[in-house]
């Protein structure tokens, strides 16, 4: 009997590809120290800063791009959203930028910062850190981000309030829970608000200049995404996120049976195993129990168990999630489809709303 008559094919896949990342990690968990001092070494000739036309506030915005067929109106957008919210804008852009574009973003940007894509974006955050410590920069609160999301999506969005208003140490917009390994909880990596109390801490800086710089991308997810809550969190920083999972459980749960069966249709679509699971359900909303059958699937986590591209009813209109993810996977492709034929995107601002209409066009 062979392994492919023992498992399903997306098993196998699955582990193969497990086996492979876990093997481009050698050379980097041997060698990544080294790589990084000589980065560090030769910084001053791969990295360039621009001084831009903002003003340095006590709060902080260092934002990662990577946007080498120009810059994006949303872009701009987001950078005048911070500075309306009295938080200067630092951009890191990990591609040369044209001189057109670094005199658009210099006009809304306290510092435009250009360097090599080395590190990904946990690079990008890093130079930016920096490189504001080394010019002396008093800072309150720090926002780092990436464009990897639309941000923001609503025109009254509070994001950014709820984020200063905190008092945690690291806020976050959604918490990726692990119920039986507590410790690997990690606050996604897109967007974080480190606290006053953190960033002045000489554990913030340390962390930074230590982190790993690699381009093995999975590597940064594992060792840098995942690692940096449970990094502070275990020196007794606090952590809070805007959304948990049962928050997008209970944003589901307040749908009308009519939508939930639109749910369901969806959630076959962005995760096809689901269908074993979802498949009997659809097309009888009129049954009695079939509503407690949904509602257990959800709490079973089987229903909506990936934030990001979870059905647009749930994240948009009922949870108002302030972003939306860039990605051009099918399972977001069908999210971006999803929001067009549920009406949805006269909901979000004209420039955010012009790009997600053409973004799968590209």
């Amino acid at each position: 009997m062979s392994l492919r008559s023992i498992l399903p094919s997306w098993k196998i896949q699955r582990e193969w590809l497990r086996l492979k990342q876990q093997v481009s990690q050698v050379e980097w968990l041997f060698f990544g120290a080294m790589r990084r001092a000589s980065y560090d070494r030769n910084r001053h000739k791969l990295v360039s800063v621009t001084e831009g036309n903002q003003p340095l506030c006590p709060d902080v915005a260092v934002i990662l791009i990577f946007q080498p067929k120009g810059i994006l109106p949303s872009l701009i957008e987001e950078l005048t959203h911070f500075t309306t919210n009295g938080i200067s804008p630092v951009v890191i852009s990990n591609c040369p930028l044209s001189v057109a574009d670094r005199g658009l973003l210099q006009a809304h940007c306290h510092l435009v910062i250009e360097r090599p894509n080395f590190g990904y974006d946990f690079g990008g955050y890093r130079e930016g850190i920096l490189v504001l410590s080394e010019r002396g920069a008093q800072i309150r609160n720090l926002f780092v981000k990436n464009d990897s999301i639309w941000f923001p999506v609503s025109n009254d969005c509070t994001l950014l309030d709820r984020a200063l208003e905190s008092k945690s140490d690291i806020y976050g917009i959604y918490l990726n829970e692990t119920p039986k390994q507590a410790h690997r909880a990690h606050l996604q990596s897109y967007f974080y608000r480190f606290s006053p109390r953190l960033v002045n801490d000489p554990i913030f800086l340390d962390y930074w200049r230590n982190i790993l710089l690699t381009d093995n991308k999975f590597m940064v997810i594992r060792q840098c995404e995942m690692k940096l809550t449970e990094a502070f969190r275990a020196k007794g920083f606090s952590i809070e996120p805007l959304y948990r999972m049962s928050d997008m459980q209970t944003a589901l749960k307040a749908l009308s049976n009519a939508e939930l069966e639109d749910v369901l249709h969806y959630q076959i679509q962005v995760d096809t195993r689901s269908i074993h699971s979802v498949g009997g359900l659809m097309g009888h909303s009129g049954e009695p129990g079939w509503r407690e059958k949904v509602e257990a699937l959800i709490d079973q986590g089987k229903v909506g168990k990936y934030f990001l591209i979870a059905h647009p009813l749930a994240l948009i209109q009922n949870l108002h999630c302030p972003i939306l993810k860039k990605d051009r996977q099918p399972m977001y492709r069908l999210q971006r489809a999803e929001i067009s034929r549920a009406g949805m995107a006269m909901l979000l601002p004209d420039v955010v709303r012009s790009e997600i209409m053409t973004w799968d066009a590209a």
